[in-house]
């Protein structure tokens, strides 16, 4: 057999151990990548690595695939992912800037850039690109689900965010996770709690996104004025940006209630306004 041919057949094994989970069986295969030197070692590598959410460890064999030009657009695609899990906005504004010719076919690394336009609240240029998003024969609900992301943040109507998202949900259109996480926070500032609750549970059942359920627990609680709950729910967070950013939403919410006293509003007030300057590049709502 050819060997290209071969590295082609082993590599797709790879992905498909990756994809099932089936950790082990992959890291044994790529030993073999690394012995026999095969180009897409280490893009796969990186791959495997990242979807174990070791993202600091991917990035470098995700760069090397991108030196070496070995799946370079997936090898981008899966680096911004890594950028953008870890909080690290400069780097992958860099990427997006420097890789502007995959941006334009690829809608995985275009809705990275609807993102980032989104959180700097540049929404002229985020509604443009928007639509170039759903001209892409791979948009697969990401132009809807920014679209939704729009009208929630900017537009302050999550009645009708909730339903756009509704509709892909019930037509199975693109990641089912991305699309309940959009719409348990809409759902839940629309007052509609049952449907945010399902929402909730239905991702905190998906190996590996329990953190992503704790957030939107921070969401659903507030909705509810139950600060109790809220609060209990924060005390799982870490100190990445978007997570500073929930406790500053979450200080807010408790100031401009008329049940905490007076004396401790502007506490509250002054606390919430130093996290969110000490964090004024990121989005609140990048913590998926």
């Amino acid at each position: 057999m050819d060997e290209a041919v071969r590295e082609e057949i082993l590599s797709t094994v790879v992905r498909a151990h990756v994809r099932l989970l089936e950790y082990g069986k992959a890291d044994g295969l790529l030993s073999l990548f690394d012995r026999w030197g095969y180009r897409a070692g280490p893009f796969l590598r990186g791959f495997l690595l990242r979807r174990q959410e070791k993202y600091r460890e991917a990035i470098p064999y995700l760069r090397d695939a991108m030196v070496t030009r070995r799946l370079s657009r997936s090898a981008v695609q899966e680096l911004a992912l890594c950028f953008q899990k870890l909080g690290m906005r400069t780097e992958l504004a860099h990427l997006v800037r420097e890789h502007e010719h995959l941006v334009a076919k690829s809608a995985s690394l275009l809705d990275f850039k609807i993102g980032l336009l989104l959180s700097e609240k540049r929404d002229q240029e985020a509604e443009k690109e928007i639509v170039r998003l759903r001209s892409l024969p791979d948009d697969e609900g990401r132009s809807t689900m920014r679209q939704a992301q729009l009208l929630f943040q900017r537009d302050n109507n999550p009645e009708e965010a909730e339903v756009l998202l509704s509709n892909l949900i019930q037509h199975d259109v693109g990641d089912p996770v991305r699309a309940r996480r959009w719409r348990a926070m809409t759902a839940a500032a629309a007052k509609h709690p049952e449907l945010a609750r399902r929402d909730i549970e239905f991702i905190r059942a998906r190996q590996g996104r329990q953190g992503l359920a704790d957030r939107l627990d921070i969401y659903f609680a507030l909705a509810q004025h139950d600060y109790v709950a809220a609060e209990k729910a924060a005390e799982k967070l870490g100190h990445s940006a978007s997570d500073e950013l929930l406790r500053a939403r979450l200080l807010e919410a408790r100031a401009g209630d008329n049940q905490t006293p007076l004396a401790d509003r502007e506490v509250l007030r002054v606390r919430a306004a130093e996290l969110r300057i000490g964090n004024r590049h990121f989005s609140e709502f990048d913590f998926d």
